[in-house]
């Protein structure tokens, strides 16, 4: 079953903006104009966070995902420092200090 719903909510959603579509050509050629923006509007950032949560809960969202460059990348989780690269990092810092020095005198 979890195989399924993720492709069924996809052709749902393909399905409902093909229907917005064809309502709103509809419309607009029988009124001459949209009378609906406002619930176009609202219409549009409802679609958008529906297809986050997809996204979020889909498996296979993630690969969707990559294909919108404006996704924005998630940050790495931090991973438990090591005392090897706190040695390394107080060394550097140790370096920078005498490098400045050697600079201020010269």
């Amino acid at each position: 079953m979890q195989f399924l719903v993720p492709g069924y909510l996809e052709q749902a959603m393909v399905s409902f903006a093909r229907n917005q579509d064809q309502m709103r050509d509809t419309l607009r050629a029988t009124f001459g104009i949209f009378p609906f923006g406002q619930f176009e509007q609202m219409g549009k950032q409802n679609m958008a966070l529906f297809e986050q949560a997809l996204k979020m809960l889909s498996p296979y969202g993630a690969a969707a995902g990559a294909e919108k460059p404006d996704a924005a990348p998630k940050p790495a989780p931090p991973e438990p420092e090591d005392p090897r690269m706190q040695r390394l990092e107080s060394q550097l810092d140790a370096m920078r200090q005498q490098l400045d020095a050697l600079t201020k005198k010269g």
